[in-house]
């Protein structure tokens, strides 16, 4: 952790991928139709995080699988009482799409700063490796605000439980996912995605 000014109300968000999953009509939001789609940016170790992202239809209404594009935007958060249908609650919100040349390299970047909502949460996994949910209150600049889940991992997890609930912090990382299994009420199983921020700083 580093110290320093904390810029207030940082969301930026910047992605090079594969569109993986064509957008399709969301939901209608304030008389602009809001599209959804999935894009497949890969990590260093090979693995590949699907990030889901949303925007206008003059925006990513157009794309197709299979095209390679960078994306500008935010993170966002829907509320499980605005949004009741949506199976997927943290997304890219896409301000701007362009088409990326083939050589340019993937990209998954992540810059928040809020303040800290929750009491962070310190654990070990079965692996052995020490991890932190922070979950950041991030404002819009509309009176809204977006709460974003993000994970600190091993020595920066044992900073991250150490900051207070209402703690201004500035955070970057990277855009997770990650697959896991879900007991249903007829006691099947079913395999879900989770999103999160894993970080890479926190000031």
């Amino acid at each position: 952790m580093t110290t320093g000014r904390i810029e207030a109300g940082i969301n930026d968000a910047y992605l090079v991928g594969t569109v993986e999953e064509q957008p399709t009509l969301l939901h209608n939001e304030r008389g602009y139709d809001i599209y959804e789609g999935v894009l497949a940016v890969q990590r260093r170790s090979g693995e590949i995080d699907h990030i889901p992202f949303d925007g206008t239809q003059d925006v990513v209404g157009d794309l197709r699988v299979g095209e390679y594009v960078s994306i500008s935007g935010a993170v966002r958060h829907r509320d499980r009482s605005a949004f009741p249908a949506a199976k997927r609650r943290t997304v890219v919100f896409a301000d701007s799409v362009s088409r990326a040349a083939p050589g340019w390299p993937f990209q998954n970047e992540i810059k928040l700063s809020g303040h800290v909502c929750r009491i962070p949460n310190f654990r070990t996994t079965p692996r052995g490796r020490d991890l932190c949910e922070l979950s950041i209150a991030v404002p819009r600049g509309n009176g809204l605000q977006d709460y974003i889940l993000c994970i600190a991992w091993n020595d920066m997890a044992h900073v991250a439980r150490n900051i207070a609930v209402g703690a201004a912090v500035q955070v970057s990382g990277r855009f997770q996912s990650r697959v896991y299994t879900k007991r249903l009420a007829n006691g099947e199983r079913e395999e879900r995605f989770a999103y999160e921020i894993s970080l890479s700083s926190v000031e």
